[in-house]
């Protein structure tokens, strides 16, 4: 879902910096670094087509039941 992509999202970046400050400092070597960045670079994907896919449904119910999205509560 959405949301959960969301908190993976933040997850993976705060991940990502502790990564990166750690690499600055020469305690982990540039594959680790980069396996880090690639993770959080993945996950900005997963969110993106989290939130496509969730735009799609709604456009979906819009257009075979009739419902504006706008009437759903979220």
């Amino acid at each position: 879902s959405y949301e959960a992509a969301k908190t993976s999202l933040e997850s993976q970046e705060l991940a990502y910096e502790y990564a990166r400050e750690r690499y600055n400092v020469g305690l982990t070597n540039a594959f680790d670094f980069s396996q880090s960045k690639l993770r959080y670079d993945n996950t900005k994907i997963s969110l993106n087509q989290a939130k496509y896919d969730y735009i799609f449904r709604l456009k979906v119910l819009e257009l075979f039941f009739g419902i504006d999205p706008k009437d759903l509560k979220l």
